[in-house]
């Protein structure tokens, strides 16, 4: 978590501020909430709905309800109420 915060930092200190995450990418979204912390006003987040690991398959549903409860499960790995873009 400590060098996961200074990579963030250093980032965000070089001019990045757009950060691409996914739930298939393992535990990007919660990584990346821990790291930003406080700096998330900061930071751009773009991650993934509609696709989703199910045991060892990947299953991909793109109807509204799959697509909400993707943001409501994004949200809430990440600890933050926000996300500022989404990609199916």
């Amino acid at each position: 978590p400590a060098t996961q915060r200074a990579v963030v930092d250093r980032a965000l200190e070089l001019g990045v501020t757009t950060f691409d995450v996914a739930p298939l990418w393992g535990p990007s979204e919660e990584a990346l909430g821990a790291a930003l912390g406080e700096r998330r006003k900061e930071a751009q987040i773009v991650t993934r709905a509609g696709i989703e690991r199910v045991g060892d398959s990947i299953a991909f549903r793109y109807d509204s309800a799959a697509i909400v409860a993707g943001c409501e499960r994004s949200l809430a790995r990440s600890k933050h109420r926000r996300t500022n873009a989404r990609r199916c």
